[in-house]
């Protein structure tokens, strides 16, 4: 399966832009500004449903412009189909099918944020991976987020107005977060150990060292089960209604990478960063790709790379190299061909902004 053509209208910088790929490694070059990001945001963005940069619709349509569209030409063995996609300031989440019939791994400078940022980066990780493979995961996910909403309302009106009749309504919310929260978790365990499989040995093999890494999902209950669950939830009223929120559950779930008993955030280095940021995107390829993982029906993803020879040694970017090669499709960006590996084999794809 490979991306064929890429057609914008009014996404981002580009007024229009049609872009043909071909099988195996692809580089799109072009000077800063040139709207090379942008392409990969809307392939990201029509096949997962989401964009990687923002969560405002305003800013990927065109100034000027009522609406955008991204349209992808996907071939997959002796057939090719279309994946459309409208945006506009109206445009309501999309429920539609486009990751089973297209997946694709985003590698990008924000990457990193997964190791660096707050615990919502991590938990938005595990979640989209689990998306693309358990079709009812978002329900669920939107369901569990509408019940916490409530259950807070609920405990701040209580940290106004304590009411007798309104902690006896909590009780019918506990029991649907618990219900929510111990299937969420329990799938984002489930991929952690996938994760936890594969993570040390291409870590090591990028960093070209014998560090001991850990991954591991951190919980706030002591155990994952519904009952367990409600019993904890009704423990932490007091502190949960002083707080006004909810204080255990799936919401305060967060994935731990320890590096030699080192958790990774604030204790590593640029380069270290990055190469963790980066196995992170070989293991999900990894797991989509794996022969004994072919009851969930995975197929090979499409792999976006932006900037990721960008600001790394030499060592790092032949590590790269090594990796991609017989990865399927593979779309690289660059500002500069002096950082693209002389031994890497790919298609140039010059890209300028309309004129």
């Amino acid at each position: 399966m490979f991306i064929k053509t890429v057609r914008l209208n009014d996404f981002r910088s580009h007024k229009t832009i049609s872009i043909e790929f071909e099988r195996g490694i692809n580089v799109l070059l072009g000077g800063n500004g040139t709207g090379k990001t942008n392409l990969l945001e809307a392939i990201n963005y029509a096949t997962r449903n989401f964009s990687n940069k923002t969560s405002n619709k305003k800013v990927l349509i065109r100034k000027g412009a009522e609406c955008a569209s991204i349209q992808l030409v996907v071939h997959k063995e002796s057939f090719s189909f279309t994946i459309q996609k409208e945006i506009t300031t109206t445009t309501k989440k999309n429920q539609n099918t486009a990751p089973q019939l297209c997946k694709v791994i985003l590698f990008s400078p924000e990457t990193t944020n997964i190791i660096l940022g707050e615990p919502e980066s991590r938990r938005n990780y595990l979640d989209q991976i689990i998306s693309q493979y358990d079709f009812t995961y978002s329900d669920a996910l939107q369901k569990f987020e509408k019940i916490i909403r409530q259950r807070n309302f609920l405990l701040k009106s209580l940290k106004k107005n304590y009411k007798s009749s309104v902690v006896d309504t909590l009780s019918v919310w506990n029991s649907r977060l618990a219900k929510y929260s111990e299937n969420i978790t329990a799938k984002r365990a489930k991929l952690v150990q996938l994760i936890e499989k594969y993570y040390s040995g291409i870590y090591n093999c990028v960093a070209k060292n014998n560090n001991t890494i850990k991954v591991k999902l951190l919980q706030s209950v002591r155990v994952n089960e519904e009952a367990e669950i409600v019993r904890e939830l009704e423990e932490n009223l007091e502190k949960d209604i002083l707080l006004g929120f909810t204080t255990i559950g799936a919401q305060k779930d967060n994935l731990l990478i320890e590096v030699n008993e080192f958790s990774a955030k604030g204790n590593l280095s640029q380069g270290e960063i990055w190469t963790l940021a980066f196995t992170l995107v070989m293991v999900e390829h990894k797991i989509f790709t794996e022969k004994e993982s072919s009851t969930m029906n995975f197929q090979e993803p499409v792999l976006l790379l932006d900037d990721v020879f960008l600001g790394i040694d030499q060592k790092r970017r032949q590590k790269v190299v090594e990796f991609i090669e017989g990865k399927g499709q593979v779309i690289i960006t660059s500002a500069d061909e002096r950082e693209i590996p002389k031994n890497l084999k790919f298609n140039r794809i010059n890209v300028k902004l309309d004129e």
